[in-house]
């Protein structure tokens, strides 16, 4: 199952998030076996709310299961909370399961343009 987010920075606060908070998520996540995929630093928005400061990050779970019971997790609920205090609004997630493994590589130096579409988006 991979799951895709997008979490919106208050200003300043980019490196809390980068450095306090997503290693210790990580660490803790691997615990419930996720394999990081990507991560991408967003740098503008051009259609839609927000002002486009944050970051996407793609995740591999075992299962949505294993997702859930690592939100449940006592030592995860100090992280999200502390998290949150970072954003600007919630956490936007998608999960998905694959049907057909595709290879992707990207350049570490690029820059790319991704398009997402959130349903009922408020």
């Amino acid at each position: 199952m991979i799951e895709v987010g997008f979490l919106e920075v208050q200003p300043g606060k980019e490196q809390a998030l980068a450095q306090e908070y997503l290693p210790k998520a990580l660490e803790l996540a691997k615990e419930s076996g996720v394999r990081p995929l990507a991560t991408f630093r967003v740098t503008r928005i051009d259609h839609g709310p927000g002002r486009g400061l944050g970051m996407w990050g793609m995740f591999e779970w075992p299962s949505i299961e294993r997702k859930r019971a690592f939100e449940k997790d006592p030592r995860f609920a100090k992280l999200r909370d502390f998290r949150d205090s970072l954003l600007v609004a919630p956490p936007k997630l998608v999960y998905t399961k694959v049907s057909q493994p595709v290879e992707v590589r990207l350049d570490k130096a690029g820059a790319y343009e991704a398009a997402v579409v959130w349903p009922n988006a408020q």
